[in-house]
């Protein structure tokens, strides 16, 4: 039987650890939620806000198409499609960063980008998550969460 010091000494180098791997595991899941975000996005659907279902982006003006038609989009996209990736760049912009102790933010890395989010969000938002993919990350951190968590 072991000393009730050492149990308590093994039990606190487990929560470091898991403090430890929880910084990881945050950023993973501020990784996944991009991504999500960036697949809707580019498939023609938004959230307008945090837990609302995904509806589809706002269709293109007819002149907005025409002008795409002539100068043939850059990105992932055709030229009649409302996705937000006349060049893909704005998107793909978008990252998840470590911000402190087992936090992250999802954030874009130009500011060219950040000013076109905030330009097109009023007509076309998509920089939120729908329930469902708040229900995959959840899922998905509590995954994360029992692996940790594990008895060895």
């Amino acid at each position: 039987m072991s000393k009730p010091s050492s149990d308590i000494d093994k039990m606190i180098k487990k929560l470091k650890d898991i403090g430890t791997s929880m910084e990881d595991e945050v950023i993973d899941v501020a990784k996944a939620a991009v991504e999500l975000i960036k697949k809707r996005t580019r498939l023609g659907f938004g959230v307008k806000n945090h837990g609302d279902t995904k509806k589809k982006l706002k269709p293109l003006s007819k002149e907005y198409r025409a002008q795409r038609k002539r100068n043939k989009p850059t990105g992932p996209t055709t030229a009649g499609k409302s996705n937000l990736t006349k060049s893909g760049d704005m998107l793909d912009d978008l990252k998840a960063k470590k911000k402190d102790d087992n936090t992250a933010t999802i954030e874009f890395d130009g500011k060219d980008s950040q000013d076109k989010a905030e330009w097109v969000s009023d007509d076309r938002p998509f920089n939120k998550l729908s329930k469902a993919e708040q229900k995959q990350l959840t899922q998905m951190l509590d995954k994360k969460m029992k692996k940790l968590t594990k008895k060895e």
